[in-house]
């Protein structure tokens, strides 16, 4: 008999801690939402140029989760990793990620983007476009115009810029305030 009750006392008490469970799962899914607005808040907090065109907050938008996924974009060190040399360890091809299905109206260049995303050339984007939008240049129409991929990948490696035009604002520190202009090894 005592064996018996024993086991029903068993059985009441897995059921209770199911429903603790079952109540906890809301406050764990408050605490996330809590902490996914802190980390809204305090990104939006970051001192940010208007030019940017891939500020580090827009990758929260949930259209973005796969690339969040892929490469987390919207971490600053996940492109920029200190003490490497480099400008960018992010690969000059992780366009893709976002843009893969890019439709231009008036699509201003000899080549549509609709097509170089058809055929993978992702290596030819930044050849273009400055990812921050932070060099003063004029976007060129022809691809040949354009800034090769190895002259790309020497300036994320910490070579010279390829983009013609002056900065238009310096990279920040973490504390907010303007990095002097880098001479990189």
């Amino acid at each position: 008999m005592r064996e018996l009750s024993s086991a029903g006392a068993g059985h009441h008490a897995s059921a209770a801690a199911g429903q603790r469970a079952r109540r906890l799962r809301p406050a764990r899914l408050v605490r996330r939402l809590r902490d996914a607005r802190r980390a809204e808040r305090r990104l939006s907090l970051l001192p940010r140029s208007a030019d940017d065109r891939h500020p580090v907050y827009r990758f929260l938008e949930p259209r973005f989760a796969d690339a969040r996924a892929a490469l987390a974009p919207q971490a600053c060190t996940s492109c920029h990793a200190e003490h490497t040399g480099r400008r960018a360890t992010v690969e000059p091809t992780a366009c893709r990620h976002c843009h893969a299905d890019i439709e231009l109206q008036s699509d201003p260049v000899s080549t549509p983007h609709a097509e170089l995303a058809r055929v993978g050339a992702w290596d030819t984007c930044l050849g273009c476009h400055d990812f921050h939008g932070n060099h003063a240049i004029t976007v060129p129409t022809a691809l040949t115009d354009a800034a090769s991929p190895a002259a790309i990948e020497r300036y994320l490696a910490g070579g010279e810029s390829p983009y013609e035009g002056e900065i238009r604002h310096t990279a920040l520190q973490d504390n907010g305030t303007a990095q002097e202009e880098r001479t990189w090894p």
